[in-house]
């Protein structure tokens, strides 16, 4: 009797935890290059060029979680159908014994061989994610036992594999959601607190969206990058006001006016979050402000989502 068959759904979470440590690794170098402020002081980019050059092999790591994420990805499409599907030995080879046999005991098919089978029992791969696959598939490959000589790997491009590999095997599933699931319990937040979790999503998701170019932060987000930006009013509020940002005022600003460009617009849509809230097209009554976007809270207390002063009305002023 065959024990321990894996589901689709465990595929798909050890897919989704693959991508999450890809991006880890990406992001964190951006950030310490960012934190280091190196741009400001290498003259020369020699120091550039060093930082990203000793990176290589971190960044190959990266990519190779990627190509796991890819192959249990499509594993998991076949474990829907039947996890059956996965072995590829022979009849004769498969493990036996007295007892159970657990199911990796079994050869599975190997990740050449995923596209093709992916198209005799479900349907074929887009174009674009085929060639995704093969690519990354084959550099894994070479610096797994070789070693490629000239190719250097970038952190935003692993980022933005990351994200596009999640519209072709996630398709609806929004990034900064399964991100705050993978930081609400990652080791730090099991030892101390998941406190940290959405202000590090935050952080992450703003310097993200500044490092893809505009056709890009519309794809993988859905927002533009020409249109203002403000606080978030909904699941972001409380976690954009804790003291990390509070300290140097530097609130971040995720949300966007919709339907975008359109005059007198009264929503607001985050892409972290994904929440759409009604708001006020009203003038900030700090003179220094120019903004008129403005949202009452269930409390009555309204507040300006560009400067975050309270808006308060002539009456209670004088009363003050």
């Amino acid at each position: 009797m065959v024990v321990d068959v894996p589901t689709a759904s465990d595929f798909d979470s050890a897919c989704i935890s693959s991508l999450n440590m890809a991006w880890q690794i990406a992001y964190d170098l951006l950030y310490q290059e960012e934190l280091a402020d190196i741009p400001t002081w290498d003259d020369d980019g020699t120091v550039t060029d060093d930082y990203w050059q000793s990176a290589q092999p971190i960044l190959r790591n990266a990519l190779g979680l990627i190509q796991q994420a890819h192959e249990l990805g499509l594993k998991g499409k076949l474990a829907a159908v039947s996890p059956y599907l996965l072995i590829s030995q022979d009849a004769s080879r498969w493990p036996g014994g007295p007892g159970p046999v657990t199911f990796s005991s079994f050869r599975t098919v190997d990740a050449v061989d995923l596209p093709r089978a992916m198209e005799l029992f479900l349907s074929p791969l887009s174009a674009r994610f085929r060639d995704l696959y093969e690519d990354i598939r084959k550099k894994r490959n070479t610096f797994a036992h070789g070693v490629l000589k000239g190719e250097r790997l970038a952190a935003i491009d692993l980022l933005k594999i990351i994200l596009t590999t999640l519209q072709e095997l996630f398709a609806g599933q929004p990034w900064p959601k399964l991100r705050l699931t993978y930081l609400e319990k990652d080791p730090t937040a099991i030892a101390y607190s998941s406190d940290h979790a959405y202000p590090c999503l935050l952080r992450e998701m703003v310097k993200v969206i500044y490092e893809l170019n505009p056709a890009e932060a519309r794809e993988f987000f859905g927002v533009d990058m020409k249109s203002r930006w403000y606080m978030c009013p909904g699941s972001c509020n409380s976690a954009i006001h804790t003291d990390e940002f509070a300290a140097g005022g530097d609130y971040p600003r995720l949300a966007q006016l919709r339907p975008s460009k359109t005059a007198g617009a009264e929503h607001l849509y985050c892409f972290v979050c994904g929440e759409t809230v009604a708001i006020e097209r009203t003038a900030c009554k700090d003179p220094e402000c120019p903004a008129d976007v403005i949202f009452t809270d269930e409390f009555g207390k309204r507040v300006c989502l560009t400067c975050d002063k309270t808006q308060l009305d002539p009456s209670a002023e004088d009363a003050v």
